[in-house]
């Protein structure tokens, strides 16, 4: 059982990556019963992670959310605790929350990562959740607060060279100096975010850091504006042509994803005709059943009261006859 509930575990990975989100809810379905029947709350854990991410490419957002709140009670459940699968899940919660503005709820999903950080120290994730934390505040309309958690979360990736994290929490505060009408705060800021996006090698990065620091450029009227603007202009049509290229598989992928929605439909809807005419053969079963033992015994007793009826006959017949000889006597 353990190596058919790995097994399966990795066979929806497979089809998930090739987008046969069908299969993929199949195979993690298997892998999450086979997981309650070895009552092993990891395995539990990553099927629910599974089908809660196969959720989220079929944009079914409630099921999404449903899922990963059971993986994390299952990681909970554990002995001993599984505190990296908790934090994996506060973390990806906290990032779908954010990703619909909505910072009431990401700050409840983040609301017990610290005590899981306390419990078992991971400098990605103690970055994360500073990076996490300074966005819920900013939605929050609490920009003080923002700033200070995405400086920490700077000096965090900087301590264990997270560029990516760097360059990141970097453009926020950039882009909120500038929100603020702060270019002289913001440029600093962006310049920062430009190296940090070249170490990291991520041109959309780039691209993003170039036009902050041009903005900020602009708006203390300092030469080199328009340089910059017009590098982050290169950068940014380089990356739409292969954005282009990327849009047609995406419409593709969409397309697909509809076509396995349906399929997904059709045959939850066969599964339920099936359990309909299941049931239909077991209800005519017991009534054949019924039926056949009640017309047994009805055969039953119409040959006893044959029986009984020629025998009556017969005594009848042999009374008769007596009479006649004792008449004749």
């Amino acid at each position: 059982l353990p190596a058919s509930a790995e097994a399966s575990l990795e066979l929806a990975a497979v089809a998930r990556a090739f987008r046969e989100l069908m299969h993929s809810r199949q195979a993690f379905e298997q892998a999450l019963r086979l997981g309650q029947r070895l009552h092993d709350p990891l395995m539990v854990g990553r099927a629910y992670i599974g089908l809660g991410n196969v959720a989220n490419n079929l944009h079914n957002d409630p099921a999404f959310v449903a899922y990963y709140t059971k993986a994390r009670e299952a990681y909970a459940a554990a002995s001993p605790r599984y505190v990296s699968g908790e934090q994996l899940v506060a973390a990806n919660l906290t990032n779908y929350y954010l990703l619909h503005r909505q910072p009431a709820p990401a700050r409840q999903a983040l609301r017990p990562m610290p005590e899981l950080l306390r419990l078992q120290p991971a400098p990605p994730m103690q970055g994360l959740y500073y990076a996490h934390l300074g966005e819920a505040q900013n939605l929050q309309h609490r920009p003080d607060s923002a700033r200070r958690s995405w400086l920490r979360a700077v000096e965090v990736a900087r301590q264990y060279h997270l560029t990516d994290l760097e360059a990141e929490c970097l453009r926020h505060l950039a882009t909120q100096a500038l929100d603020q009408r702060q270019p002289a705060r913001a440029l600093p800021y962006a310049q920062q975010a430009a190296r940090a996006a070249r170490a990291w090698g991520d041109p959309a990065s780039l691209a993003k850091a170039l036009r902050l620091q041009a903005d900020a450029l602009a708006a203390l009227r300092l030469p080199g504006a328009y340089d910059t603007l017009l590098r982050a202009a290169t950068l940014r049509d380089t990356l739409l042509t292969q954005e282009r290229v990327e849009a047609v598989a995406t419409a593709q992928a969409r397309f697909d994803r509809a076509g396995q929605e349906a399929r997904i439909a059709s045959l939850e809807k066969d599964r339920r005709i099936q359990d309909l005419e299941e049931e239909r053969r077991r209800t005519r079963t017991r009534l054949l059943g019924t039926g056949g033992a009640l017309a047994g015994s009805l055969l039953l007793a119409g040959v006893v009261l044959g029986v009984r009826r020629r025998q009556r006959r017969r005594e009848a017949a042999l009374r008769q006859r007596l009479a006649a000889d004792l008449h004749d006597d």
